[in-house]
């Protein structure tokens, strides 16, 4: 059920079968919900974030997806519709519990904000996305980047100066890391995942 759920969220539904997709989505993130959330969240008030670490297929699962209810519901994917997670819970995810829990160093950092968005125009950039399909272009990375160093303070890199060199020499001083670009996560083997510049 998670590897489906996991489908329908980062596929867009064919236009013929948009409303069966929708309900299939809406009902497995009820059910999702039900056998994994349900019990642990039940009887507690007050808590505002969930911390997710995550284990095997479930890391497939984004939790903010998962929905409380699924009756009398409009077919779409709107959050006015849906009972989603995000709408109750702020949501991180960690990817253990020995490192949560370790204690994190305390130094400054030289930067509030370090971010970067690199440009998928370029033709050799389109020939090598994960599983061979072609990466497309991010049309908003460089706006959501620029407005994000607007409000925080701190650097960015845009375009072409976004690069695995400037990433390399620019990081260690950085408190906040944001990355708009493409990157692949193989669940399978860990050396293969990547970030693309």
């Amino acid at each position: 059920m998670i590897t489906r759920f996991a489908e329908l969220v980062s596929s867009p539904p064919l236009s013929e079968n948009f409303y069966e997709n929708v309900e299939e989505f809406q009902q497995k993130g009820y059910l999702l919900y039900k056998s994994l959330l349900e019990k642990p969240l039940s009887g507690v008030n007050g808590i505002e974030k969930l911390i997710i670490v995550p284990h095997g297929k479930v890391q497939e699962l984004p939790f903010e997806l998962l929905q409380r209810e699924n009756e009398g519901k409009v077919r779409d994917y709107r959050p006015q519709h849906n009972d989603y997670l995000l709408n109750h819970f702020s949501f991180s995810y960690a990817f253990s519990t020995r490192l949560l829990l370790a204690p994190k160093p305390s130094h400054a950092f030289d930067l509030p904000f370090l971010g970067f968005a690199p440009s998928f125009e370029a033709t050799y950039a389109h020939t090598r996305a994960c599983n061979g399909e072609k990466m497309l272009s991010l049309s908003c990375n460089k706006q959501e980047v620029a407005s994000i160093a607007e409000m925080m303070g701190g650097k960015m890199y845009l375009s072409e100066q976004a690069n695995k060199q400037s990433f390399g020499m620019a990081v260690k001083g950085a408190k906040v890391l944001h990355l708009a670009t493409h990157a692949c996560a193989n669940l399978e083997q860990d050396k293969l995942n990547k970030i693309y510049f």
